[in-house]
């Protein structure tokens, strides 16, 4: 696309992406070799094609890829593609990431991946630029068809090239989660906290001493060290049946809140009633929510 730009050329058509009916027969050919699925494979061959978000690719390597099974075992591997991307795929999909020149490119695919699907794409930019941080122009990600820009300017990205945004994430950090909050999300909070100033930039919620003295205490610090002005509960806070205005308060006037979730964190009351006012914050004040799964 670029490269039609740079000789002024005036239209640039944007392919249509295959309807269900083509997705359906280009996997059955290489599935079942043959326009359509075998009887017995009919339904799980739809949750292939949903799981693959139609994209050809994907629908090529996938039908090739179960063809050697049998269908006792279709449903297990149907699992096992949805917690983990196909091998095969994520390979073959990684050749476009892997096309960007610049770390700063990188680094802002999978910011965008994980964090700003669906958000204004003026908007984007606009916090792109309230940093001192180089950071290309969206428009050269969606000339490599790592994202489009929908009819409402809403920035977008297929599901599986979220799916291969995850897995670099997995694969290139070497230690816990921690690590991958450390090089991933610290660098969007400090963008957030740029872009809109609030009192705090994080408000961290979670329940336990077991979270606290393992897990959060450590994010607390990193966040500190790293100049983000975090939030967290003392452990002598008061609990009641209803949460304090303080805590309400605090809880407005952050940018981001860091959900962790751990195995007990249903079993509060006061977590749930804390949890249902992020969530409304998020949704009419634009508090950005993480969740961080601790076991």
């Amino acid at each position: 696309m670029h490269l039609l730009r740079s000789y002024r050329l005036g239209e640039v058509y944007k392919i249509e992406e295959m309807d269900e009916r083509e997705s359906l027969e280009l996997f059955s050919w290489h599935a079942f070799k043959q326009p359509s699925p075998k009887k017995d494979f009919a339904t799980h061959s739809t949750d292939v094609i949903a799981y693959s978000g139609r994209l050809p690719l994907a629908l090529e390597v996938l039908g090739s890829y179960l063809s050697d099974f049998e269908i006792t075992e279709w449903q297990n591997v149907l699992k096992k593609l949805k917690r983990t991307l196909n091998d095969e795929v994520y390979k073959k999909l990684k050749v476009s990431f892997d096309g960007l020149k610049h770390v700063t490119e990188k680094q802002t695919f999978l910011d965008i991946a994980s964090f700003f699907i669906g958000m204004d794409k003026n908007v984007l930019e606009t916090l792109n630029r309230s940093t001192q941080l180089p950071t290309p122009q969206i428009s050269l990600l969606e000339d490599k068809s790592l994202l489009t820009v929908d009819k409402n300017n809403k920035i977008q990205m297929h599901v599986l090239l979220q799916a291969m945004a995850r897995e670099i994430i997995k694969r290139e950090s070497s230690h816990t989660s921690v690590r991958v909050i450390g090089n991933v999300c610290v660098c969007v909070i400090l963008r957030l906290a740029l872009f809109e100033p609030k009192l705090y930039d994080v408000f961290l919620s979670f329940r336990g001493d077991d979270s606290r003295s393992k897990f959060v205490s450590h994010l607390y610090s990193s966040l500190q060290n790293a100049g983000i002005y975090a939030f967290k509960e003392d452990a002598e806070i008061q609990r009641g049946d209803q949460i304090s205005l303080s805590l309400l308060q605090a809880i407005e006037l952050s940018r981001i809140s860091i959900v962790v979730l751990s195995k007990n964190y249903a079993n509060s009351r006061w977590c749930m009633l804390e949890l249902e006012k992020i969530m409304e914050t998020g949704r009419t004040k634009g508090l950005v929510v993480v969740p961080v799964f601790y076991k």
